[in-house]
């Protein structure tokens, strides 16, 4: 029997998250150990900013709070970290199809893919010690004797696993050990009504895919910048609800390749717009945007005004504050952004004007500007910080743009000015023009949402190029 551990790396993860719900909650901390022949090699542990409240119960249990996470990144700033990370060995998580589905869905959303991959140590424990009622990881913990001085912190909880598989390797051997981990490793398991060999050959480069169900209708539209490695994702045994359907129903995949990720995202969003799959309900463009309207009162306060709108027309930008797919959707932000910020619920458009002022003023939650009793300068100073950042930011450039994304096949520029993307024209090695593509030259807010993301990160302006109002003319009549 031998005791030496398997000479392949792996990294053991834990996430805390906000709930239990990959595609409505997130990740609130990433823990992160690579382990090789039962050595740590590197550690990774960051907090991550989830852009939403966290729930009491999360900070009882985990300890984190909004406060600590207020300045911390986005999963989208330190998403490459990450994916480079996760990439360097086997997945290892303790019920790792809850860290494997959500570090998946924060990593699909900045465009990573994970490998499709796994080992969950309850399945492993499961395997090696079936003798014991529980296994959950203080169950685990307590049997083995394992050390875990921050329990329900990160990398605390995922340095455990590698101790746990320490503990099984010099109480079973590796041989014993290697086995059952190739038992109860997940990975890929291509539907038998797929050709796998078709899959095998989507490139791992950028674009986007499409699965197709019956009568050739498009059920499910994704992009990823590892076309190959995320197609095959939605196969694994760690599926969610909707993966498991599309695997019933996809009877074929088409793919598109883009020269790079603005592409493949301004592409997708278009074709689900225009396509509506049955599995993109939450992309797809509502017959009416919920829009907030900044206005300004007599008394000089500004008010929020919402208003539905087929199209936001582009002489109204400056007066956005943001915009939803519902009224009760635009009403539940303004009322916690009230709540956080005490602004006040009269003027957000949220209550009828009265001559006692706001609710809540008598709940001493908001500084009386309902009543005359804060400044409009204080107020007006309140609201702009609190809707900085949901508000259409001014464009950033003295005129019209071209952002080109070049591959080894061809180059793609996409045109743009004020926010409205007008298309893209793609050239091969030689420059020789082999397709256009005209869009709709309207303001979209998911497209501005797309292209400011882009365009206010650093890492995307060498990709930049200024042009003249004559240069831009000439390239719209390219299009059209």
């Amino acid at each position: 029997m031998s005791n030496q551990p398997s000479s392949e790396p792996y990294i053991v993860v834990d996430v805390e998250t906000t709930g239990g719900r990959p595609d409505r909650e997130h990740i609130i901390e990433v823990g992160l150990a690579r382990i090789q022949q039962g050595q740590i090699q590197q550690t990774y542990a960051q907090l991550i900013n989830p852009g939403t409240t966290i729930p009491s119960f999360i900070t009882s249990l985990t300890g984190i709070t909004n406060q600590q996470v207020q300045d911390a990144p986005t999963f989208d700033q330190v998403a490459d970290q990450i994916h480079a990370f996760l990439t360097q060995g086997l997945f290892v998580a303790h019920n790792a199809r809850f860290d494997y589905g959500f570090l998946q869905a924060e990593l699909d959303r900045s465009g990573y893919s994970l490998p499709y991959k796994y080992l969950c140590t309850v399945k492993l424990a499961r395997q090696l010690i079936p003798e014991i009622s529980k296994y959950n990881l203080d169950a685990i913990i307590n049997h083995c004797h394992l050390a875990c001085p921050n329990r329900h912190r990160a990398l605390d909880d995922a340095l455990v696993l590698g101790q746990f598989i320490d503990w099984a390797n010099q109480n079973f051997g590796s041989d014993t050990v290697n086995q059952a981990i190739k038992t109860v490793t997940k990975s890929v398991s291509i539907p038998k009504h797929l050709d796998s060999q078709a899959i095998d050959n989507i490139p791992n480069q950028p674009g986007i895919y499409q699965f197709i169900g019956e009568q050739d209708t498009p059920i499910y539209i994704g992009k990823s910048l590892h076309l190959k490695d995320r197609v095959r994702s939605h196969f694994t045994t760690s599926a969610n609800l909707k993966d498991q359907q599309l695997y019933q129903q996809t009877k074929h995949i088409t793919y598109q390749t883009t020269a790079g990720e603005l592409g493949a995202l301004i592409r997708e969003s278009e074709q689900i717009k225009s396509q509506l799959p049955l599995y993109n309900r939450q992309l797809r463009k509502p017959k009416l945007l919920t829009v907030l309207l900044q206005k300004t009162n007599q008394n000089g306060y500004h008010t929020v005004e919402i208003q539905r709108l087929k199209q936001i027309d582009n002489s109204q930008l400056a007066q956005i504050l943001g915009v939803h797919k519902s009224p009760s959707q635009a009403k539940q932000k303004l009322t916690k952004l009230a709540k956080q910020h005490q602004l006040c619920p009269i003027l957000l458009g949220l209550e009828t004007p009265s001559k006692s002022g706001c609710f809540s003023r008598h709940l001493h939650q908001c500084q009386g500007a309902c009543l005359g009793q804060e400044s409009a300068v204080s107020y007006n100073l309140r609201f702009t910080q609190t809707f900085y950042k949901h508000r259409v930011q001014s464009w950033p450039f003295t005129g019209p743009i071209i952002v080109t994304e070049q591959s080894d096949i061809w180059h793609e520029q996409h045109l743009i000015h004020q926010w409205i993307y007008f298309g893209r024209i793609t050239t091969d090695k030689q420059h020789q023009t082999t397709d256009t593509q005209l869009s709709t030259q309207q303001f979209e807010w998911d497209t501005y949402k797309i292209l400011s993301k882009h365009l206010l990160s650093t890492q995307f302006q060498s990709s930049v190029t200024q042009l003249s109002q004559a240069q831009f003319d000439i390239y719209l009549q390219q299009l059209t």
